[in-house]
């Protein structure tokens, strides 16, 4: 007996040496492979919608990060230069069709100014010893702001103080939005009357309904949207609704019948016409949201 408590024992002790140095194999310090990395956490884009308001609310626009390849790397200080970028701005609304302007200084101030220094073309973030990310934080004042301006801010990492910039996170633009009520994905349900019957067809599809202003969405005009056909849709105090024709939307656009909103459905019924050759295009449709 005494002789199989003994084998065991020595098993037992042997099997645990044995993992244990298995786990010291395995661990991996932190030295000085590879190199340090630094980027935009949210990677290119960041997208912020809020709904109106009218105090002033601290919103995170964006995070840079400081990926250390060693103990030491992490300890030394680091000046990461953030350099502003209205041409990368630009060149996004020309390739997206879009209206976003530059977020004006009027409407925020820096949340923190803590290891954040303000250069006459963009922000140097000094990571201390021991920092691996900072926040670019704004205080924006919902009082002042326009809804019918939707805005945006671009940067690039133009010096990463000696470290490396990683390719796919060295510029980011952020996007801020406010959403009325009526902004979001709707299911179109109606039919298409054209005058020639083989032309006439049913509509079934989703819809984004994008805010304009405080009671104003644009959306694709039936189901017309791939020819640039769109119509704004505003609710009016009573839950009528007023649509006017936009993009290349024919200007003759007759509205007949119910066009309402409901807010308990957030339902829009809409019935509206317009001429061409051979007579009117006839639209009833529901748009409901998803």
């Amino acid at each position: 007996m005494k002789n199989i408590l003994v084998r065991y024992w020595l098993t037992a002790i042997s099997l645990s040496s044995l993992m244990t140095s298995c786990i010291k194999d395995d661990l991996v310090p932190l030295t000085d492979q590879g190199t340090t990395v630094v980027r935009f956490y949210e990677g290119s884009e960041n997208k912020i919608y809020f709904s109106p308001f009218t105090t002033v609310r601290k919103v995170d626009l964006f995070n840079i990060r400081k990926d250390a390849n060693s103990n030491a790397s992490l300890q030394q200080p680091t000046a990461v230069k953030l350099t502003a970028s209205r041409a990368m701005l630009d060149a996004y609304n020309k390739s997206h069709n879009e209206t976003f302007e530059w977020l004006p200084e009027s409407l925020y101030t820096l949340a923190s100014t803590e290891g954040i220094q303000k250069n006459s073309d963009g922000y140097t973030f000094n990571f201390a010893s021991g920092d691996f990310a900072k926040d670019m934080s704004i205080n924006l004042d919902g009082s002042k702001w326009d809804i019918s301006h939707k805005y945006a801010l671009a940067y690039a990492i133009s010096d990463a103080g000696g470290a490396t910039i990683k390719p796919t996170g060295d510029s980011i633009i952020v996007f801020v939005s406010i959403k009325n009520q009526y902004d979001g994905t709707y299911r179109s349900t109606g039919y298409f009357t054209h005058p020639t019957a083989s032309s006439s067809r049913a509509i079934d599809k989703d819809k984004t309904l994008t805010t304009v202003n405080l009671t104003t969405v644009v959306t694709e005009f039936a189901d017309l949207g791939g020819s640039g056909w769109l119509m704004w849709l505003t609710v009016n105090p009573d839950n009528t609704v007023t649509i006017t024709p936009k993009g290349s939307t024919a200007s003759g656009v007759i509205q007949e019948g119910v066009n309402t909103y409901d807010p308990s459905t957030k339902t829009f019924t809409l019935n509206y016409k317009y001429s061409g050759s051979g007579g009117f295009r006839v639209v009833t449709e529901t748009i409901k949201l998803k």
